[in-house]
């Protein structure tokens, strides 16, 4: 039987809404209005020019310090993830500012199965990840970087990843706007 390939996850956007919650936590803190269709840059302070990256990334450790509230992109991940895992192992590959435990404790509490997690301290190691075959994530520059190594990337289109869809020619990188979408394109009939 031949090896089964990996799928790598993103946390942030992919299997969660923290920009959801991080949006909702900088007007309640802040003052700051805004909505997700508004962050089409990836990296928050060149949206949002009177904070700080470490303002950013402070706020994301807090709403992942209670991650209990922290809500699923969509409803139905658990179990098409759980269908995916009968086909391919899964690697949750992040660079969040979720610590170890309260990553995990979100996929338990959620129901995602998955076999391994890794966490990178930037978004620019992902592609590094060792045994990962395919990468689903939100980050253009992780399509981008994973691409570059001839590994296939399904880009989860985001308000921020715009720009690189609209010039993307790449065949290894393939857009999709669902997780049924993932489920259909990697679990074909």
């Amino acid at each position: 039987m031949p090896d089964r390939k990996t799928i790598g996850l993103d946390l942030d956007d992919v299997l969660s809404d923290s920009m959801g919650v991080w949006l909702r936590m900088a007007e309640e803190t802040l003052g700051i209005k805004s909505h997700k269709g508004a962050i089409t840059r990836y990296h928050l302070t060149e949206i949002f020019s009177s904070l700080t990256t470490m303002q950013v990334r402070e706020m994301f450790r807090a709403l992942w310090s209670d991650y209990r509230r922290m809500p699923m992109l969509d409803p139905g991940i658990p179990g098409i993830v759980g269908k995916l895992k009968g086909s391919y192992d899964i690697a949750i590959t992040t660079a969040t500012s979720a610590n170890l435990k309260d990553a995990t404790a979100w996929m338990e509490q959620n129901g995602i199965a998955y076999d391994r997690l890794v966490l990178f301290n930037t978004a620019s190691e992902k592609h590094l990840a060792e045994g990962v075959d395919i990468y689903i994530d939100d980050h253009p520059d992780v399509a981008e970087n994973v691409a570059s190594v001839g590994k296939r990337s399904i880009l989860f289109r985001q308000p921020w990843n715009e720009e690189l869809i609209a010039r993307n020619s790449d065949p290894n990188i393939t857009v999709v706007d669902s997780w049924g979408q993932i489920e259909r394109l990697l679990l074909p009939e």
